[in-house]
């Protein structure tokens, strides 16, 4: 089908959110585009240009049960976290489920696993999965640089815009 991308390790991926709208893959899929390297919603996907070829991210969240064994909560009397008689932040209250494809914009979505998916977009789709997103590297850079919280967010055609907050 002459489609072809390869990530060779250089460009910084945008793929925890939507750059137009900020929507997770909680909120709908996200398609990262093999071009750019830029997350679109649903919603936003025409605004990926003449990108093709996308990784595709749903995650869905499921409650999680709870533990026969386990003690049952304490009742919450003070409006408070990580405190006794606050609510605990320890415990996970949802279990998360990733799923990949690689969808082909006009063609079809290919299961990683599909023998007729391309070996260079699996191994892009894998390289992409397992990069650590530009956001959380720019935090963590900023963090470490000048002790504060930092999110720097793309936005297309401007420059980024960085919003720092106390640690």
């Amino acid at each position: 089908s002459g489609i072809n991308a390869e990530y060779g390790g250089s460009t910084k991926i945008y793929k925890d959110q939507c750059v137009y709208c900020f929507n997770t893959p909680l909120h709908s899929a996200l398609y990262v585009d093999f071009t750019r390297y830029w997350a679109h919603c649903e919603k936003h996907l025409d605004k990926a240009g003449e990108a093709r070829v996308f990784l595709k991210h749903v995650r869905v969240a499921r409650e999680r049960e709870e533990d026969e064994d386990e003690d049952p909560p304490a009742k919450i009397t003070r409006l408070a976290i990580g405190v006794d008689g606050g609510f605990d932040a320890s415990k996970e209250q949802y279990e998360y489920t990733d799923t990949y494809t690689v969808f082909v914009r006009g063609e079809k979505e290919y299961s990683l696993d599909d023998s007729a998916l391309p070996e260079n977009l699996r191994v892009t789709a894998r390289n992409v999965i397992n990069f650590q997103s530009a956001g959380a590297q720019e935090q963590n850079a900023h963090r470490h640089e000048h002790g504060v919280w930092a999110l720097r967010l793309p936005h297309p055609g401007t420059d980024h815009r960085t919003v720092d907050a106390l640690q």
